[in-house]
């Protein structure tokens, strides 16, 4: 025994606790990395369908919302709202770009589909996630004063990487209503 300090300690419990480990041995964790590797190979995938799914259901939210928004503003105001493809500068319609590059939403007094000195911006939403494409008929909607789309009905599909199989449609009627497709 040695006395130290006036505690007594004994060499033998001392000795014991440093020299036996309590851990894992080299092939116990070879083992459970490997496990855990094959583990996380089969699940990435799935996880991946998740992220891209999750991407395209927001974009396609934004639109509906935005959709309706300007369905609401129009009434609301007792005059045109219209939702376009948006130039590069955010600040007026794109005639010939796409819906990836995002869209705004105006008062549209004069029903011409294009933001004209006056015209109030209501929103301007920023580009479709990485990867998402939406298309649609027209370049774009504009609502009147009752809530109707009158020639602007059609069908707004997105798809994204993962190919047609995994695109999501809605579809807008003449009276402005947005549905499932």
């Amino acid at each position: 025994m040695i006395q130290e300090n006036s505690i007594m300690v004994s060499k033998d419990l001392f000795f014991t606790s440093v020299t036996k480990g309590s851990g894992f041995s080299l092939i116990e964790l070879i083992v459970a990395l490997s496990v855990s590797s094959i583990l996380l190979t089969m699940a990435v995938p799935g996880f991946q369908n998740i992220v891209l799914e999750n991407r395209m259901t927001t974009d396609l939210n934004r639109l509906v919302a935005d959709l309706n928004l300007a369905r609401f503003e129009a009434i609301k105001r007792g005059d045109d709202v219209t939702i376009c493809k948006k130039n590069t500068a955010g600040t007026n319609c794109n005639n010939t770009g796409s819906w990836q590059q995002g869209w705004i939403v105006f008062a549209d007094s004069n029903r011409d589909g294009t933001v004209n000195s006056g015209e109030e911006i209501i929103r301007v939403n920023p580009e479709l996630g990485v990867g998402i494409t939406l298309t649609y008929d027209n370049n774009r909607v504009t609502f009147t004063s009752q809530g109707f789309a009158y020639g602007f009905a059609g069908t707004f599909v997105f798809t994204d990487s993962r190919g047609a199989g995994y695109s999501k449609t809605r579809i807008m009627s003449n009276t402005g209503r947005i549905r499932i497709g």
